[in-house]
């Protein structure tokens, strides 16, 4: 694999992991709205 693949690699997996993040974060509140912003979110050490 050459240089520039390797980097359009990355960077679609960079992309990846910010999609991912933002959609945990998503989730994240989600739950907390649930469960009221006064409960602590400890779900597998996140």
């Amino acid at each position: 694999m050459d240089l520039e693949a390797k980097v359009r690699e990355l960077r679609q997996l960079q992309a990846l992991i910010e999609e991912a993040q933002a959609e945990a974060e998503n989730i994240k509140d989600a739950i907390k709205a649930i469960m009221g912003d006064s409960e602590a979110l400890s779900v597998g050490g996140i």
